[in-house]
């Protein structure tokens, strides 16, 4: 536990987009657990963090008093406008929400996922049978798993055409160097321009070919009217985009913590069902989106601290998974946890990741397996350092995991 004044020390001029925050984010945990909720300052104007787990939940489940939608002049939000200021399911409330979530909720129904379901088991017995002695567990299993899964079988785009969207991925860190109130790079706007100029290309070939995937569920909302085609391009990105990495990152840590866990991936070989459990406790650990944000839609007190309208509340969740409260011996692995599916990995209320059924239902088959396959796994440099990817505000994920078999 920190002493007082090196809490101090430490919140001083806090910045939930710092660098020194994103570079080791468990070290100011503590601290901000102990004062939240934390009045701070970004960029001249008030805001606040909230990071214990009790205070998060609450916020995170009444949209109505803590709202997602981004309020105009709000500061660093150019940073994170990874949707070029569309309308998308994260930042808008009902009955927009409502309306955008309805669209695709056909793709996450029982039978989809089943048919996904199938269609990763196929993925990751090939990606499996290629895998030498040595491997990383991110860029050699984790990212192909996720974009074979989640753009090409999920979405349906050709690996040939696949470019456009990672094209894209790669211009997001750009926005993260934009000065206050400068403008979109244009590295960023190009990559957004040939995004929407494909999609209407996808949509069409969707319509004849009469597809069974997402691309048709979309192009029937925007022959109806209930999207425009400006907002298509966002729709398909906020799909990807919130799954490709953050899945990716996630197997690497499943695997992370089974090599440094030998005793678990023995009771998963025994009993794969396990495979749940350790799933929901690695992603308590590594919550794949560190944080999100909420506005309050009027002047109110929360746990005695006086919040203004639309103040900016940075909700922390990689520190409330970590709250001692709720998860006693918080940075411990233990797959007998009671409650390790009460996570925030996911968020929650009515912004709770669409995705999570997908990577329920994906993931821990996929750490079954190599539980399964790879017996003797461990991690082939013991002593390196693990490295993340800090280019997203909001997010940490891990890049690499050396592994041996």
């Amino acid at each position: 536990m920190l002493e007082s004044a090196e809490a101090t020390d430490l919140l001083t001029d806090f910045h939930p987009f710092g660098q020194a925050f994103r570079q080791d984010p468990p070290r100011y945990y503590a601290a901000l657990q102990a004062a939240s909720p934390l009045p701070i300052d970004v960029e001249g104007k008030p805001a606040v963090v909230v990071a214990r787990y009790r205070q998060a939940k609450s916020m995170l489940s009444f949209y109505k008093q803590f709202s997602s939608v981004k309020p105009p002049g709000t500061p660093g939000m150019e940073r994170v406008d990874f949707f070029n200021s569309r309308p998308v399911m994260n930042y808008s409330d009902p009955p927009e929400h409502t309306q955008l979530r309805k669209i695709v909720a056909p793709a996450f129904s029982p039978r989809a996922l089943e048919v996904l379901k199938s269609r990763a088991q196929g993925i990751a017995d090939e990606l499996l049978d290629g895998l030498g002695s040595e491997f990383d567990g991110v860029a050699d299993l984790g990212y192909p798993f996720s974009l074979r899964l989640l753009l090409n079988s999920f979405m349906g785009v050709p690996k040939n055409e696949e470019y456009v969207f990672t094209d894209y991925l790669a211009t997001i860190p750009l926005l993260d160097q934009i000065p206050p109130g400068g403008g979109k790079p244009q590295a960023y706007l190009d990559a957004w321009a040939r995004g929407t100029e494909y999609c209407e290309v996808a949509l069409e070939r969707a319509r004849k070919d009469k597809s069974d995937n997402i691309v048709r569920l979309i192009a029937d909302a925007s022959d109806d009217g209930t999207i425009s085609k400006d907002d298509v391009m966002a729709t398909m990105v906020v799909l990807f985009a919130g799954g490709l990495t953050t899945v990716a990152a996630t197997v690497g840590t499943m695997l992370l913590k089974l090599a440094e866990n030998p005793d678990v991936a023995e009771r998963i070989r025994r009993d794969p069902a396990l495979a749940t459990r350790h799933f929901e406790e690695t992603l308590r650990l590594f919550p794949a989106v560190a944080q999100v944000m909420r506005f309050p839609t009027q002047d109110l007190e929360f746990e005695g601290l006086a919040i203004a309208k639309f103040t900016p509340i940075y909700v922390i969740l990689a520190a409330a998974c970590h709250d001692p409260e709720e998860f006693p011996d918080p940075y411990g692995f233990d797959l007998d946890r009671p409650n390790n599916k009460d996570h925030l990995g996911f968020s929650a209320g009515i912004h709770t990741c669409i995705g999570n059924v997908i990577a329920r239902a994906v993931m821990p088959p996929l750490i079954a397996n190599v539980a399964r396959r790879f017996p003797g796994l461990h991690r082939a440099e013991p002593d390196a350092p693990l490295t993340f990817d800090h280019g997203n505000p909001r997010v940490r994920h891990l890049t690499s995991i050396r592994l041996a078999a």
